[in-house]
């Protein structure tokens, strides 16, 4: 009996499964995973919407929970934190969908070049970052509380929540912040749907025999080429079924290319409601308005809606997985628990 230490390529199934074949007999030391770009990426774009999700949110939670005073420091220091660390994740997750894209086209159009490091991957991260929070500094400085009036039936209640600071409502550095971010958002998503588009034309015009016919059976060395020529032995497969290699990494590249296009969509979606009431309020002055609650539940539903990225990501990354899908459908369907009842 010999012994292994077995490296795998991560997403490779077919070279695991026939090493699995090769060492049946033998012992395996350990398992390794080769790190590769798109993991760090998607690893990154969890851990940034995770982030959002623990600090920014949980702050605009308290914010219009909490009664505090207008200009209380903690409520003001809330707001603009909240603000800068939405502006700037969110910069920086557009550019991780668009680095992913890039990645993806690399793979699929130009499978013989070679992609960039993880290291210099890691390093093009942080300097993004810092120049996107170099950009969204002005949020610091413009964002504050405000008092609006909302109507409750025949009564008029103020109530305090985070916008632009009056004394910079319609200034300049306002005007260069909603500049930029609105160029920005703009710019990623051309880039990204350009990719996209160049991988949908690439994967259509791929030559796959195999993907579009049953996986032909292949005869083992040992068996007879007809079957009436076969021994009456019950035991031993007859046949052998193989699924090529180039099936499965094309099955696998259409499924990661599926999950990032909804990704981006959703990213898309969440994020333009929120530049359309930047503008609203930039020209009709709708916070200076006494409005319904409703009217206003509506307003800040399409204020905050860059939260929903934030909260449906990780929710896709899951449920693209099938081992996350069969541990929700046993825990759903109580699977586990009837088991052990019906073990006892």
């Amino acid at each position: 009996m010999c012994c292994y230490h077995v490296y795998y390529p991560l997403h490779n199934h077919v070279k695991k499964k026939q090493q699995q074949q090769r060492m049946n007999n033998d012992c395996i030391l350990g398992i390794e995973r080769q790190k590769n770009l798109f993991s760090f990426y998607v690893v990154v774009l969890a851990v940034l919407n995770l982030v959002t999700a623990f600090t920014t949110m949980l702050f605009d939670v308290i914010v219009k929970t909490t009664v505090l005073d207008a200009e209380d420091i903690v409520m003001v220091s809330m707001c603009k934190f909240s603000h800068f660390q939405v502006y700037t994740n969110h910069m920086l997750c557009g550019f991780i969908l668009t680095l992913i894209a890039h990645q993806r086209y690399k793979k699929v159009c130009q499978p013989h070049e070679a992609s960039i490091k993880i290291n210099k991957a890691a390093c093009l991260l942080l300097c993004a970052g810092a120049l996107f929070a170099f950009i969204c500094l002005p949020s610091l400085v413009v964002h504050s509380t405000q008092r609006i009036q909302l109507k409750y039936g025949d009564q008029v209640v103020r109530v305090v929540i985070c916008r632009i600071a009056k004394k910079y409502d319609h200034s300049a550095i306002q005007a260069v912040l909603s500049s930029l971010l609105t160029i920005a958002f703009v710019v990623v998503l051309l880039v990204t749907v350009t990719y996209y588009v160049h991988i949908t034309r690439a994967l259509r015009n791929i030559d796959l025999p195999f993907s579009e016919r049953v996986a032909t059976p292949v005869k083992s060395d040992s068996s007879p080429q007809r079957k009436e020529d076969l021994p009456e032995q019950p035991s031993g497969p007859v046949q052998e079924w193989k699924v090529p290699a180039s099936e499965s990494s094309y099955s696998i590249s259409q499924h990661t290319f599926r999950i990032f296009v909804l990704v981006t969509i959703v990213f898309t979606i969440s994020y333009v409601p929120h530049l359309a009431v930047l503008a609203l309020l930039n020209i009709y002055h709708m916070d200076t308005e006494v409005m319904t609650s409703t009217k206003r539940f509506f307003l800040e539903l399409a204020y905050n809606s860059p939260y929903i990225s934030t909260v449906s990501n990780p929710v896709i990354y899951g449920f693209a997985r099938e081992e996350f899908r069969q541990q929700c459908l046993q825990l759903i369907t109580l699977q586990k628990y009837r088991a052990r009842r019906s073990y006892f």
